[in-house]
């Protein structure tokens, strides 16, 4: 075990959690520093790849120079006597943990409480955000049960290479193709070209031969499902305009700023990681705004969707 989760672990005791709590690390004590932003001086720490800053001379700055360890706590596993029998309730709420100053620890619930109508919609946004789920809802009833979706006659399943192509494009144009017949032309080039660099790549005329085949196989599929699969793109799209309207609605009651760090070594503003909606019956979705915080993980290692 290595000795940073060996402190969080001893930290955590002194809080006297019952039950099991999953949180995400945001900081040690090794982890802050100073840094001068726009000429303000703050303290920062960086999870992930966002990078969090607070004025040095706030409250909070104290309260977390304080700390040993700062962590978010979001979900509770409930209804049963080992962790493999437990489910997971999101929006945990924190407020009944004991003394985090007495503990060392600087910790947060992921429940949202400010109400002061930041996040409310105006009349206009509230139509679009309908609309948008309505052409969502109309396109996925045209294209039924997505069944075409999971095909992988040739090796890999049409929706995981959708992701793919979503990528190449966020990378490429730094946008989404709002064209679905582009989009979907753009999707069947770049399946054939990725084929014939796997044919290619064959050492035997025989399995370059089998390989051809399979390639002809996954072609003939797409081109013969190609209105699915624009009607697939076209929900996609809508999904994609009502949750950056959400997200960006709640980016404004975030408490900490954020930015990221170019390549100067100079600090961009930059949005939350993301935000996760649970509703009352506790199902969860995590979101994001994909063409900012998503496309900055490209080249990170990380998952860019």
């Amino acid at each position: 075990m290595g000795d940073k989760l060996l402190k969080c672990l001893v930290h955590l005791q002194k809080l006297n959690i019952t039950g099991v709590i999953q949180g995400d690390l945001l900081f040690t004590e090794d982890d802050i520093q100073n840094a001068t932003i726009k000429g303000e001086e703050f303290i920062v720490f960086k999870p992930n790849t966002i990078i969090y800053a607070i004025p040095a001379d706030s409250d909070l700055a104290k309260e977390i120079l304080s700390a040993k360890i700062g962590i978010v706590f979001h979900t509770e596993y409930v209804g049963g006597p080992t962790l493999a029998d437990m489910n997971a309730k999101f929006g945990y709420d924190a407020s009944g943990l004991g003394n985090g100053k007495n503990a060392g620890v600087w910790y947060r619930d992921a429940i949202i409480k400010d109400y002061s109508g930041q996040v409310t919609l105006t009349k206009d946004e509230s139509e679009n955000l309908k609309n948008s789920i309505e052409n969502a809802n109309q396109k996925l009833l045209a294209i039924g049960d997505l069944e075409f979706l999971k095909n992988s006659e040739f090796g890999v399943t049409i929706k995981d290479r959708l992701k793919t192509s979503v990528n190449k494009i966020i990378r490429d144009q730094g946008q989404f193709e709002q064209d679905p017949k582009a989009f979907a032309t753009a999707f069947i080039n770049d399946y054939k070209e990725l084929m014939r660099k796997a044919k290619d790549a064959l050492k035997t005329p025989a399995n370059q031969v089998k390989k051809a085949e399979t390639m002809l196989k996954g072609i003939e599929f797409i081109e013969d499902n190609q209105a699915e699969l624009e009607n697939a793109y076209i929900v996609y799209l809508e999904l994609i305009r009502a949750k950056e309207l959400i997200v960006s609605k709640l980016a404004n009651v975030k408490q900490i700023d954020t930015f990221v760090q170019n390549e100067n070594g100079d600090y961009d503003v930059t949005g939350e990681e993301g935000f996760v909606a649970v509703d009352h019956i506790g199902n969860a979705i995590k979101l994001v705004d994909r063409l900012d915080f998503s496309a900055k993980n490209f080249g990170t290692g990380r998952p860019g969707a």
